[in-house]
């Protein structure tokens, strides 16, 4: 029979007591692979999968949020080397283990349920658990002692204490990604911009910031499901939280895809007399060694503080060109067709993407009541910079646009030094990006074969994911067409429909809150299918 204890589903016959700290070493004891198939669980694995995805994006890509939970009477010890898992402390599980030699002195406890006694006497812990170092956890794509130094700890606020402002940065910081470039073209391949921009931009913009708000409705209702999957699990069971699982690890996958092809794109500009083939491989064969390099938490850090200046970087860029330069664009020419509406729409989603971080820039918020305000303004900056780079490349390339603007850039200036320079910007964000999505990426398969009692090499799978990325990147014609359908296909369903059918079951509303929620889904829908079949017709 399975019960619940604090919103986490646990076994009756599961007593916390004082006997807590003897559960507990029996857990560190036996490899974690042993006792999943001893639990015999599917339901309960996927209660708690992925656990790498929001700790090891949120790490990654919010390199100054919180990678702690700070240690309370309420919350007992959080895991400090993994990044925000945060179940409830009041259930034990022998799915979760120490690490590392010593981890008090580290300061790095692994992502587990640990009794509020033995959470806090630190002295018992210390006795009873150092020194344990389970087996099937001593990978080096999770988090080592080398790899969480104390400089770089200290430098990290607690959770709960980050002000509106930093908060809003890091929501900015997210959605400001490489899609951006893609607005230019988005708004010239639907025909009119005009259509772009009301059917397509605003609209789209204001469905996504209403359900990151329902998602802050949600955290606050459940608190005790820190995460997508948690909250999917919670509403729907292990089958539906395994489709969001699937969801979420596809997009880091495609996204490894259009990483390849951007540095690929942006290398050809640069050396056109090497076909675009040819680069695609050598992008291959750079990235390859550097898996052995970009392999923890501290590493990545600072790919993610380099990839968001770069990015800023570019964005000036695009914006000064037609002040800077005499430009006269030809008039946009294209008519609006269902293909390139869908395209368009695409595009937009996925400059949108990054709802399943929600959980954690709301976990870090010191005033949760201000959430919605940390929405409403990261939105209005990048609206604000999506319509400075859209009406910058309209006004530069008009209807000759690219796919990507920088592209346009290098090909209308291609003796410029500043252009050049910005080609090579490109390839080292898209490069920085590419290592910052790979981690948690590898990090769930790893987590999948642990929970099925089985073990692999981390740089194995990091190989098989840029392979089969490298080959999913030559299959799809165009990084245009590879946003379009991330966007359609993971975007919708994660940053749109998925939100609104959490609310739905899981918050208390009237019936127009009901309603909001229903349309969102059935648009969200809509949009999805028959947007991802038109551009699967018009590409394939």
């Amino acid at each position: 029979m399975w019960g619940e204890r604090g919103g986490i589903p646990i076994h009756q016959d599961e007593e916390l007591g004082d006997n807590d700290e003897q559960g507990m070493l029996l857990s560190q004891s036996v490899p974690s692979s042993t006792i999943t198939r001893n639990n015999n669980s599917i339901a309960d694995f996927l209660e708690t999968f992925p656990v790498s995805y929001q700790q090891a994006r949120a790490a990654t890509t919010i390199h100054f949020i919180p990678l702690v939970k700070a240690a309370s009477s309420n919350s007992g010890l959080r895991s400090l080397n993994r990044g925000f898992k945060t179940p409830d402390p009041s259930s034990l599980t022998s799915r979760q283990v120490l690490r590392d030699n010593d981890p008090l002195r580290s300061g790095r406890i692994s992502p587990g349920r640990i009794s509020p006694k033995s959470a806090l006497d630190l002295k018992t812990l210390k006795k009873n658990y150092g020194g344990v170092q389970p087996e099937s956890h001593s990978s080096q794509w999770r988090a080592s002692p080398k790899s969480f130094s104390t400089k770089s700890q200290s430098t990290t606020p607690p959770a709960g204490t980050l002000t509106v402002t930093q908060s809003t940065f890091s929501l900015i910081n997210i959605l400001l990604g490489v899609g951006i470039l893609t607005i230019p073209y988005s708004l010239v391949v639907v025909g009119s911009w005009q259509i772009a921009v009301l059917f397509i931009i605003v609209p789209f913009s204001l469905a996504t910031a209403t359900t990151s708000i329902l998602i802050g409705q949600i955290l606050s209702a459940h608190p005790g499901s820190p995460s997508f999957t948690s909250l999917t699990f919670k509403a729907y069971g292990p089958a539906m939280s395994l489709v969001v699982s699937v969801l979420l690890y596809f997009e880091l996958f495609s996204c490894l895809s259009i990483f390849i092809t951007a540095m690929a794109d942006h290398l050809h500009g640069l050396h056109d007399d090497i076909d675009l083939s040819t680069w695609h491989f050598i992008v291959v064969g750079v990235l390859l060694p550097n898996i052995f390099i970009f392999d923890s938490p501290s590493s990545l850090s600072r790919l993610s503080a380099i990839g968001t200046t770069a990015s800023l970087l570019i964005v000036f860029s695009v914006v000064l060109y037609p002040i800077l330069y005499d430009v006269d664009p030809p008039p946009i020419t294209a008519k609006t067709t269902v293909s390139g509406f869908s395209t368009s729409l695409g595009l937009a989603a996925y400059c949108f993407s990054g709802h399943a971080i929600l959980p954690s820039i709301y976990s870090s918020l010191e005033n949760k009541r201000t959430f919605p305000a940390v929405v409403a303004s990261s939105y209005i900056v990048v609206l604000i910079a999506m319509a400075a780079v859209g009406g910058a490349g309209l006004l530069s390339f008009g209807s000759e646009v690219k796919d990507q603007v920088t592209l346009s850039m290098g090909a209308g200036r291609p003796d410029s030094y500043w252009i050049k320079a910005l080609g090579g910007v490109m390839v080292v964000t898209t490069f920085s990006k590419f290592f910052l999505t790979l981690y948690p990426l590898v990090l769930g398969v790893s987590e999948v074969l642990t929970g099925l009692g089985r073990r692999g090499s981390d740089k194995a799978i990091a190989l098989s994911m840029l392979t089969g990325s490298y080959v999913f990147a030559t299959a799809v014609p165009g990084f245009g067409a590879l946003c379009s359908l991330v966007g359609l296909v993971c975007t919708m369903a994660i940053s749109l429909i998925a939100p609104a059918l959490l609310h739905l079951k899981l918050v208390e509303t009237g019936w127009m809150g009901k309603i909001v929620d229903v349309i969102i889904i059935l648009g969200g829908a809509v949009a999805m299918i028959f947007g991802t079949w038109q551009v699967v017709l018009e590409q394939f």
